[in-house]
């Protein structure tokens, strides 16, 4: 599509994404990232975890919370979703996909 430049008068190319009204998805793994991100921004000692084996599934839960400082496990039974939606960085116009 092109538009014209108000300053210039001239045309430009812009990109084109159609919405369809719905949200865009947004994978498991790019939400931990950005999770992560924003912790060790913030000075956080903690980072967040996927469960790896059934022992950590059962005791922790899928995800968990992990005190870098102490080497002990912060918080279980975390859920991703409301944890990134709770830092701010799920945004409304996204949705988590598996």
């Amino acid at each position: 599509m092109e538009v014209i430049d108000q300053q210039t008068g001239k045309a430009k190319r812009v990109p084109v994404t159609i919405h369809t009204g719905g949200k865009f998805p947004v994978s498991t793994r790019a939400i931990i990232q950005r999770i992560n991100r924003v912790l060790a921004k913030n000075g956080s000692d903690e980072q967040l975890k996927t469960a790896r084996g059934w022992r950590y599934l059962h005791n922790c839960g899928q995800y968990y919370t992990i005190n870098l400082h102490y080497n002990c496990i912060a918080r279980h039974d975390v859920s991703p979703k409301d944890l990134a939606r709770e830092l701010g960085v799920l945004k409304p116009y996204e949705e988590v996909k598996d």
